[in-house]
């Protein structure tokens, strides 16, 4: 007797604890293990060919890696300018829900909001779910490289800018403005990565937009 319970009852407690710390443990690992995690890799710089010759030019490239044991269905979204701390905290929340599994049913709504207040014009939410440029990323693979040359990456940001009260403020004051390259999941799951816009560059904006 032990505590008013027999030594084969405390092994029995003892037995059920275990177990069920153990399956815990399992499920878990388990759901760990079916995240998707998604990492881009941001090099300056982009390689093409041109008569046969291999032509280093000016601009970025980007590519994916699917760090998960799991594959999944990625493309290349786009990019546009960090908003102020506010927005991108909302962002940022709207993201993470869209990412549970459990509120698939206000996915479709989450998504429209998040399309709808971030700082880039809205287009219609089912382009955006059901398009087929979608590429299939297997278990610790990468995406095909996505490759933005300098004068494509130049004008896009200018016509940006210029519709972004916050960022030509920012621009006007010197501050650093930063570009969000965004890849998507299949799911609408954003995953980013991001630039501070070099001095050269801002140069370079300031030029167009006073010339226009």
């Amino acid at each position: 007797m032990f505590w008013g319970l027999e030594i084969g009852s405390w092994a029995e407690w003892v037995g059920s604890i275990g177990t069920i710390i153990t399956i815990w443990f399992t499920i878990r690992f388990y759901n760990k293990d079916r995240r998707v995690r998604f990492l881009i890799n941001q090099s300056s710089g982009v390689v093409e060919k041109e008569n046969n010759k291999v032509v280093q030019k000016a601009g970025i490239t980007l590519s994916g890696f699917n760090d998960s044991a799991q594959p999944a269905l990625f493309k290349y979204w786009g990019f546009y300018l960090e908003p102020k701390k506010f927005l991108r905290i909302k962002l940022w929340i709207l993201n993470k829900l869209i990412s549970f599994n459990s509120l698939d049913r206000w996915r479709y709504l989450l998504v429209k909001h998040r399309d709808h207040i971030r700082p880039k014009k809205y287009y219609d939410i089912f382009e955006v779910l059901f398009d087929d440029n979608f590429e299939t990323i297997n278990s610790f693979e990468r995406t095909k490289d996505v490759k933005i040359s300098y004068t494509t990456l130049l004008p896009k940001t200018v016509a940006l800018i210029k519709e972004d009260t916050y960022n030509l403020e920012r621009l006007n004051c010197n501050k650093k403005i930063i570009i969000r390259f965004v890849f998507q999941k299949h799911d609408a799951v954003w995953y980013e990565s991001r630039l501070k816009i070099s001095n050269e560059m801002i140069k370079d904006i300031k030029q167009k937009i006073d010339n226009k």
